[in-house]
């Protein structure tokens, strides 16, 4: 009952920051002494809407301008480790996320790096992230967003979304650019995913560019998941993704696939939706051998 609170996705928060010219320097540690969050939440699901067990986000900004973060350790975070919303001109250089359970059977789940939303002017650099889900993803309403040199290791992959959700609300993400990227030992590599189903939003993912990655053990290196989450094949079919998503790049990825879907390095799910597009889908110089 003490926590921040916001509704998306059911958020809480240790701690709230916000204002004007915000600077968070140093070689510290924040710790979120995740484990045993994890081993509580272990058999849940964070979208599952009877989910009662709700964990603190790490670090938590809203409202903020001019957010810079240099030299940081986000260790063991409990859910996400950073969420930012409604904020512009924000920085993450030279930082480290880390989040690696000790219990087998209790996984480090939704200790995604970077979440946001409504958020403008993004830049992160230098970043070194070995967790258990997403590496980066910012959600609905980002533009101007730019990630360049990121290690990730055991994740999700570098995700657009997920976007579009919650019914009847627009959201989109667009103009970004993220690039100088090793993806190691995770599900994807690049990755763009949208709500299929009878109640969701709608809108666009537009002017995407992956570029320079190196993928080692990943199962699809790039994918399009237009029936995203846990959305069944005949679902899907019957209420497909409302969002359009024109103009990505695929741009010069290099390395190996974990050989889990064959020889399969790809997956492209798009929307069969009249009222959605899918266009402009380009790969150049994509280079990912197969066991």
């Amino acid at each position: 009952k003490n926590a921040y609170k916001h509704p998306f996705q059911n958020s809480i928060m240790f701690w709230k920051w916000g204002g004007k010219n915000i600077k968070l320097y140093g070689k510290g540690v924040l710790n979120g002494n995740g484990q045993r969050w994890w081993n509580e939440f272990a058999g849940k699901e964070i979208l599952d809407t009877t989910n009662a067990y709700l964990r603190p986000i790490l670090f938590y900004a809203q409202n903020a301008t001019n957010l810079d973060i240099q030299g940081v350790h986000f260790k063991d975070s409990p859910c996400w480790t950073n969420f930012v919303v409604t904020s512009k001109d924000i920085s993450f250089k030279d930082v480290i996320c880390t989040a690696r359970s000790t219990n087998a059977t209790a996984l480090p789940k939704n200790t995604d790096f970077f979440d946001s939303l409504n958020v403008e002017n993004l830049n992160v650099e230098r970043a070194w992230v070995d967790i258990g889900d997403d590496c980066f993803s910012p959600k609905s309403n980002a533009t101007n967003v730019h990630v360049d040199t990121m290690y990730c290791n055991g994740t999700h992959g570098q995700s657009i979304g997920s976007l579009g959700q919650y019914k009847g609300e627009m959201s989109f993400v667009k103009d970004v650019v993220i690039e100088n990227v090793w993806m190691l030992n995770g599900q994807h590599g690049a990755r763009l995913k949208t709500w299929a189903g009878p109640d969701i939003g709608y809108g666009f993912i537009d002017n995407v560019t992956f570029r320079n990655f190196w993928g080692g053990n990943n199962e699809y290196t790039a994918f399009i998941d237009s029936c995203y989450f846990n959305i069944n094949a005949t679902t899907c079919a019957q209420y497909p993704s409302r969002m359009n998503i024109t103009n990505i790049l695929f741009d010069n990825f290099t390395g190996y696939s974990s050989g889990k879907y064959g020889n399969a390095v790809a997956k492209l799910t798009c929307s069969t939706s009249k009222d959605a597009v899918c266009e402009n889908i380009k790969f150049k110089d994509f280079n990912i051998k197969t066991p």
